[in-house]
């Protein structure tokens, strides 16, 4: 198992693994998400356009080639809570699994922040390939608050 600071998220999560490899976006990646995840996949999506200039297609079943990321709800993930998340990344697909929207939600920025941090540029960004690596992450809230919601003292 490799050391969880070879990710850089904010805040840490619980269960990290990293492995070999890693899973590229390029014009030809799907986001295959059920229709109550779409409105949050489109949201995700548009976070991508102004540094990468990807405008990754959504739809509700994985493309014959190529690949894709894959948003589903897990029931079974319920001891994560709303905001949990399971990810799984591979060289083909990331899977993110939550037994919520907000997990789905929390998860894709887990996502983003895994990509090289010109991502958060708001111009176009040249010469970069968008790479995530391969790894699996189990994560959620270890508070019932955000640092915003603590009063100042």
């Amino acid at each position: 198992m490799a050391a969880v600071n070879q990710i850089s998220i904010i805040p840490v999560p619980e269960e990290s693994e990293v492995n070999p490899g890693f899973f590229t976006l390029t014009p030809a990646v799907r986001i295959v998400a059920d229709l109550p995840f779409r409105p949050i996949a489109e949201q995700w999506k548009q976070t991508l356009i102004p540094a990468a200039g990807l405008n990754l297609g959504i739809s509700e079943n994985p493309p014959s080639q190529g690949g894709y990321i894959r948003l589903e709800l897990n029931p079974d993930l319920k001891e994560l809570g709303k905001e949990g998340y399971l990810l799984e990344v591979t060289e083909k697909t990331v899977r993110l699994q939550a037994c919520s929207k907000a997990g789905i939600f929390y998860g894709l920025v887990s996502v983003r922040q895994l990509l090289p941090v010109e991502i958060f540029s708001r111009s176009p960004v040249e010469n970069i390939t968008w790479k995530i690596p391969c790894l699996r992450i189990r994560d959620r809230p270890r508070f019932p608050w955000r640092g915003m919601h603590l009063p100042n003292l």
